[in-house]
């Protein structure tokens, strides 16, 4: 991960839709802290969350990351360098855990294969536009795919970001943070902020700390989630002048490398041969896990945590209060008319 210290830097961010003006940014390590606010706990052993995973490093760090494939999984490039020893970590210190909570990981492979984005630079302090190819693509020994499920890929622009966000689309990021880096953890309540200027870098709002480099920045949409973005910084507004920001000083806004960054990265040739090996065709399509394994593809308690924060009743009542059929079940699809319905 990147070292805990910071660096400033002038950041023009007048394209984010919801900042007016010109924002100053102090850089942070990627999940420094973005929004204040409480995340939710869910089940890492129930679909989709159990596509996301820790990314252990040689023992001393972890990291963040999602399954899209049998074998594959994206994180952020950066998660494949050691800060302390200024190095990149070898292949044979990563480890990817699925379905990991409260110590018990029933669900593991030693990566095969780590690439990352040939544009990618390690550094101290990153700025947004450099951030464009902080991400990496993970080929592990082991198909875990196939018993803890994966998500698929969304391509995210500037024209299907505007979209999402006039839409009020569900935003979700989901990844094992620093102060409770033993269970999956999500915020359910992001915004997509728009583009940092030149760059591939999405803004949003969702509350992050160290930890949650590399994990999934997610849509739900037609009833399934996708992968939109990968976590990578945080930076830290600041106003130039009196009432010029909506978010005011010392509002700290994450970024996440969008997903089409997986669709052109021929500029990468290393990155693109990742890409082209692991399968990914954008847009991609997830699958929930195998049956008679240990991750299970129903959502269950994270539907009936949303059921309880927002007073809806039963699952059939409100199923029936939103004109869907009363079928009294968990599903993804009933998880993204919750999240949908517990925006702010």
């Amino acid at each position: 991960m990147i070292p805990d210290s910071t660096g400033r830097a002038a950041l023009p961010v007048a394209a984010l839709p919801v900042l007016l003006g010109l924002l100053l940014a102090l850089l942070l390590p990627a999940g420094a802290g973005a929004r204040a606010g409480e995340r939710l706990e869910v089940d890492a052993l129930e679909y989709p969350w159990s596509a996301v995973g820790r990314l252990n490093a040689g023992g001393q760090a972890h990291c963040s990351g999602v399954l899209v494939g049998e074998r594959t999984v994206l994180t952020a490039a950066h998660c494949l360098y050691n800060p302390r020893g200024h190095r990149r970590w070898l292949v044979s210190e990563l480890h990817f855990v699925a379905g990991y909570q409260r110590g018990v990981f029933p669900l593991h492979s030693p990566v095969r294969a780590a690439v990352a984005a040939d544009g990618y630079i390690a550094a101290d302090h990153p700025e947004p536009v450099a951030e464009s190819a902080d991400w990496a693509v993970l080929e592990l020994e082991l198909p875990l795919g196939r018993q803890a499920g994966w998500l698929g890929i969304e391509p995210l622009t500037a024209g299907t970001e505007a979209r999402m966000h006039h839409q009020h689309v569900p935003v979700v990021l989901a990844g094992y943070r620093a102060d409770r880096s033993q269970i999956i953890t999500i915020d359910h309540r992001c915004e997509l902020l728009g583009f940092f200027p030149d760059s591939r870098v999405v803004a949003h709002s969702c509350n992050a700390l160290h930890g949650d480099s590399g994990g999934p920045l997610l849509s739900f949409e037609s009833g399934e989630a996708r992968v939109i973005g990968v976590h990578a910084i945080t930076v830290t507004t600041a106003e130039t002048k009196a009432g010029e920001t909506k978010a005011g000083p010392g509002r700290k806004i994450g970024g996440a490398v969008a997903s089409t960054v997986l669709s052109d990265a021929g500029s990468w040739p290393r990155a693109a041969a990742a890409v082209a090996a692991a399968g990914l065709v954008l847009p991609s399509a997830g699958r929930p896990p195998e049956p008679g394994g240990p991750a299970t593809a129903v959502p269950a308690t994270t539907v009936a945590a949303l059921l309880r924060l927002s007073d809806a009743g039963p699952i059939e009542a409100f199923q029936r209060s939103h004109g869907l059929a009363a079928t009294g079940s968990a599903s993804v699809a009933l998880l993204a008319v919750l999240l949908a319905n517990s925006r702010p």
